[in-house]
């Protein structure tokens, strides 16, 4: 479990996320806890929801704050930012980067001397089912590596994957439950036309998805051949499934490259 402090420079969503999580299993208290953020609004409502959270706008605050320093903005805000806490920086500073599109090679150049990951977390880190990548930098210790491994953990499966790599996961560690949710509620709304309760069906369309989740995770087996046990009921064709998820994953990536040629450039 992580017991160091953390800054945040970029307080929106995700941060709040890691912030809520963090909070509710007692890992930390909101005292451990800075949040960077330009916005007032979003400053006053985090010291509102997290009594005792410290907040600033001013990005070398949060350097001077903790040892670990995790920039949650968006991607072409990251070199603008890490410019200007870099002169802040000491050895033993390490900067986890959640911001999608941005590889290590240009976050190294930006740190210096400093160790820097580069890690996403998805929606589902909230409940600790998040799927979360890492990639480290050639700079990060091992002790470095289990602390950063521990954090993680705590929201979800963890998978080290490389920085070429990256990308291609977090079109569907990012996108992946965008296509789920809608899966789940059309689950439900069709029990829902046969007069089963909203709360009743939203339960048990989420548990049918878990349930197949869970089954190809413990058994090892692929997912083709699970099908297989229920065939007799299928009524949606395999190929236009197979089609609509992979056009979905194709247009996801197609958006991350875009994102990172418009920095990289």
């Amino acid at each position: 479990m992580w017991t160091d402090k953390l800054a945040f420079i970029g307080a929106g969503n995700i941060a709040e996320v890691i912030i809520d999580r963090l909070v509710t299993l007692g890992s930390l208290t909101p005292s451990h806890i800075f949040a960077c953020d330009i916005r007032a609004d979003r400053r006053a409502y985090l010291r509102e929801r997290f009594r005792g959270i410290h907040t600033s706008e001013d990005p070398r605050e949060a350097v001077q704050f903790a040892r670990c320093i995790i920039i949650a903005t968006p991607a072409d805000a990251v070199a603008p930012v890490m410019r200007e806490i870099h002169p802040a920086f000491k050895a033993d500073h390490i900067v986890v980067c959640l911001a999608t599109s941005v590889p290590l090679a240009q976050l190294e150049k930006l740190a210096g001397e400093t160790a820097v990951v580069r890690a996403l977390m998805n929606t589902p880190s909230l409940v600790g089912e998040g799927m979360n990548l890492v990639a480290f930098g050639s700079r990060v210790s091992l002790d470095y590596r289990m602390r950063i491994s521990a954090l993680l953990d705590m929201f979800g499966p963890k998978f080290e994957v490389s920085d070429v790599q990256m990308n291609f996961w977090t079109a569907i560690c990012a996108a992946g439950p965008t296509y789920v949710f809608p899966v789940i509620q059309a689950l439900a709304n069709a029990v829902m036309a046969r007069g089963i309760g909203h709360e009743q069906a939203l339960r048990g369309a989420s548990q049918v998805v878990l349930g197949a989740a869970r089954m190809v995770q413990q058994t090892g087996k692929d997912p083709m051949e699970l099908e297989k046990l229920s065939a007799s009921l299928r009524t949606l064709h395999e190929d236009e499934i197979h089609k609509l998820y992979t056009e979905a994953y194709e247009d996801a990536l197609r958006r991350l490259k875009e994102v990172a040629a418009a920095i990289v450039g």
